[in-house]
């Protein structure tokens, strides 16, 4: 699988494909927000808050994207209740499959 160097690599390539989950009316329809860092060359986080439900608290996944239009989520929507879960969640992960 290609690695990339940062998150726009990472949103060019997947843009450049056609997909839409990077647009700004995506995001905003999803509340999304990107975390900048990426890990392993392909895996990045976003968080989500339920715009019909304010009193849901914003909520953390795990993505993996495997070019063109395969970004997938890793384990389940919104599985961790904040950045740093997701970002330990990640990490152990990596170690996991031996890749830093």
């Amino acid at each position: 699988m290609k690695t990339y160097k940062n998150i726009e690599e990472i949103i060019s390539e997947a843009k450049s494909a056609g997909s839409h989950f990077f647009d700004a009316s995506s995001m905003r329809w999803f509340n999304s927000r990107i975390n900048r860092t990426i890990y392993g060359g392909c895996y990045f986080i976003t968080s989500e808050k339920d715009n019909m439900r304010p009193e849901t608290p914003r909520q953390w996944s795990i993505r993996i994207y495997k070019g063109g239009l395969n970004i997938d989520t890793v384990g389940k929507f919104c599985e961790f209740d904040s950045l740093r879960e997701a970002v330990k969640a990640v990490k152990k992960l990596l170690k996991t499959a031996g890749t830093k």
